[in-house]
C-alpha cells in the first residue's frame, strides 16, 4: 500500500500487463485507492499499448472488487468508472475469439457487479459463450455468466435457451460443485423469465430431493451468503412456478 505514490510516478513507463497486474494486486488485498485506480486506468487508455483479454478481465475484476472486506462489511466496494468500462468493452469486442471462458466470466461479472450495462459487449459475448457451451465450460464460470446477464436485466433468450439445453444434456449435477452455482442459475432464469421445459424438469427433480438444501445449510450458524442463497432460491423457484 505504501507503493501507491511510486506507482503513480512510474505509471507512464508501464505496459498494459504491469498496469493490469498492479490494479489486480491492490484489489486482491482489499485495498481501494480511487486516485491510484484513476491514474492506472487513464494510463491504460493512453497511447497504443498492446492489451490482451487477461489484462482486460483483470482490470474489470479489480475495479469491481476493490475494497471488499468480507460479506459483513459495510464499506463501499468497487470503483465505478463508466469511461474506463466503455474502453474495456470496446477492446474486448475486438478480441472476443481470444477470450477464455474464465476471462469472459470475470469480465461480465465485473460489469454486472458495478451495474454497467454495455449492449455491444453483452450481445457479442452471448454469441461467444454459445460457442463455448459444447466445450469444457467450468460450472462456476457458466453460472456466473448467466447471473451477470440477469443482474443487468439482459434477457438474451437465445443464450439462455442454449445454456438450458447444455445443462439438460449434462444433468444438473454438472452445476452442483457448489450450491451457489445452482442458486445463481435458478435465480438468473427466474429473473429473465425464461422457462425451458427440459431445464424446469431438471430443477424440479433436484429440488424434490434434500441434497441441495442440506448442503446449503450444513455449516452452522448460517453465513450471510448462505441465508441469501436460500432466500434467493426459494424466490426464484416461485418465479419459475416450481414452488
Amino acid at each position: 500500500r505504501r507503493t501507491a505514490q511510486r506507482v503513480v510516478q512510474t505509471a507512464r513507463d508501464l505496459d498494459s500487463q504491469h498496469l493490469a497486474n498492479i490494479t489486480w494486486a491492490y484489489a486482491k488485498i482489499s485495498h481501494r485507492d480511487d486516485g491510484l485506480f484513476h491514474v492506472l486506468s487513464r494510463e491504460a487508455m493512453r497511447g497504443h499499448r498492446p492489451v490482451n483479454p487477461l489484462n482486460l478481465a483483470n482490470f474489470a475484476w479489480a475495479f469491481a472488487s476493490a475494497g471488499f472486506h468480507g460479506e459483513m462489511s459495510t464499506r463501499r466496494i468497487g470503483f465505478r468508472d463508466p469511461e474506463f468500462f466503455e474502453w474495456i468493452a470496446n477492446k474486448a469486442v475486438e478480441m472476443l475469439p481470444s477470450f477464455t471462458p474464465q476471462n469472459c466470466s470475470n469480465l461480465v461479472w465485473a460489469y454486472a457487479t458495478m451495474r454497467v450495462p454495455n449492449a455491444k459487449l453483452f450481445d457479442a459475448m452471448a454469441d461467444q459463450v454459445q460457442v463455448w457451451l459444447s466445450r469444457d465450460f467450468d460450472p462456476q464460470h457458466f453460472s456466473n455468466v448467466l447471473w451477470s446477464y440477469a443482474k443487468l436485466q439482459l434477457c438474451n433468450r437465445q443464450l439462455f435457451e442454449a445454456a438450458a439445453e447444455e445443462i439438460t444434456r449434462k444433468g444438473l449435477d454438472y452445476l452442483s460443485r457448489t450450491p451457489q452455482n445452482i442458486s445463481n442459475t435458478i435465480w438468473a432464469y427466474g429473473v429473465v423469465s425464461v422457462r425451458p421445459p427440459g431445464l424446469m424438469r431438471e430443477i424440479e427433480r433436484e429440488m424434490a430431493g434434500s441434497r441441495y438444501y442440506s448442503r446449503l445449510v450444513e455449516t452452522r450458524p448460517l453465513t450471510k451468503s448462505s441465508r441469501a442463497q436460500l432466500a434467493m432460491t426459494v424466490l426464484s423457484l416461485h418465479r419459475l412456478g416450481l414452488d
